[in-house]
């Protein structure tokens, strides 16, 4: 939309705030399906309507569309990158004509300027490594998509990804990451051909050099790859609606006509959770609560989930649509809603350390979780046994 604004001689203006906000997919199918989509309709800009050759364009905004539009054409080279050792290790094939200590001289130091000058200009924003590992999850799904689309942008139709959906019980979405796994499973076979022939250097007649290039790279793709895994690894979703952190003074009131001042912790269109302001809540019931705010009180009522010495958690009942409507502008449209503190600074050690730690935490948890499941079956076996 901005370009046809612009085309028409009309200025935009960056706001560094969020503005607005939305509902994301919940499962990662979901998100890729969506991505494909995104994938799709940049890829059809680039064919039928390309922004580089349209008229009433800066060159600066020429170019940034152009990076927009290339941007969802990183699948085929990033699987390229991932699989390029395979080549050597298993095939004895050279993919770089040079020897190993012009590769070493040249590309390491380009690798470590690129990573750390990445760092320094991004560091608030986008962490070391876990760029590589979204555009590895997304990269072997966008492929054949957007290779069609160059072919025939016409090709493919609209449909909205579904959001807001509950998932009950966890679980490991291994069909959305089997090319993963398969070029994973391929990365350690030729780890391990690699690490026989640099042992064995004499007999195959190759530089242990070259071996150990092409060695370290294929491990650091199966890191990267096996974090992409891990991401398919899927956790209970049963919370219906998003919960913002905010404080407004609150009242609880009581059905035995007792009212009590207290104050949020959070707050969604579903619930609340308010800070307990005393032990009134052991022998007596609440009926509502009620937002105070700058225009005045909202009084909404509601049923205990939860009660605690420290905080309450309470649903949202059926309420008018005045109130409603109340609702959603205290929740949705606050100014400070979604403003959320700086991130810490990138540290690429620490960040490559966490993917890692993430990578082992998946296989970790799968056999705690899969030794639960088995000691479960066998309780269950005994017990009808007896």
């Amino acid at each position: 939309m901005c370009r046809y604004l612009w085309r028409k001689g009309w200025d935009s203006a960056f706001l560094a705030i969020p503005l607005a906000a939305g509902l994301a997919t919940e499962r990662l199918g979901l998100h890729v399906i969506q991505r494909i989509r995104w994938a799709r309709g940049m890829t059809q800009i680039l064919r039928m309507d390309n922004p580089l050759f349209g008229r009433g364009l800066t060159w600066q905004q020429r170019l940034c569309y152009l990076n927009a539009m290339l941007h969802f054409q990183y699948g085929l080279p990033r699987v390229v990158f991932l699989t390029a050792p395979l080549a050597f290790l298993l095939f004895n094939q050279n993919i770089i004509a040079s020897s190993a200590s012009t590769i070493f001289a040249y590309v390491l130091p380009h690798l470590f300027m690129a990573i750390w000058l990445n760092s320094r200009m991004n560091g608030r924003y986008r962490y070391t490594f876990w760029g590589e590992i979204y555009e590895t999850v997304m990269a072997f799904h966008l492929i054949i998509p957007t290779f069609l689309t160059l072919l025939s942008p016409k090709h493919g139709k609209f449909n909205v990804t579904d959001k807001g959906g509950l998932l009950d019980e966890g679980f490991f979405d291994a069909h959305i990451v089997r090319p993963h796994i398969i070029v994973a499973c391929l990365l350690v076979l030729g780890v391990i051909a690699g690490i026989v022939r640099a042992v064995m250097y004499d007999y195959f007649n190759v530089d242990p050099r070259v071996i150990v290039f092409n060695v370290v790279w294929a491990m650091l793709s199966v890191i990267i790859l096996l974090a992409a895994i891990a991401v398919a690894k899927e956790t209970r979703q049963v919370r219906k609606t998003i919960r913002v952190e905010v404080t407004i003074p609150a009242i609880i009131h009581y059905a035995s006509g007792i009212s009590v001042v207290s104050e949020t912790r959070d707050l969604s269109m579903g619930g609340v959770k308010l800070v307990t302001p005393d032990d009134s809540y052991r022998h007596d019931t609440i009926e509502e609560v009620e937002l105070r705010l700058h225009s005045g009180g909202v009084c909404i009522p509601v049923s205990v989930i939860h009660a605690g010495p420290d905080v309450m958690r309470l649903m949202f009942k059926e309420m008018p649509l005045d109130k409603r409507r109340e609702l959603v502008r205290v929740v949705m449209t606050r100014a400070d809603a979604w403003l959320t503190p700086p991130y810490p600074r990138d540290r690429p050690l620490r960040s490559f350390a966490s993917i890692v730690r993430c990578v082992f935490e998946l296989f970790y948890n799968t056999w705690k979780e899969r030794g639960r499941k088995k000691k479960q079956a066998r309780s269950a076996g005994s017990g009808e046994t007896a």
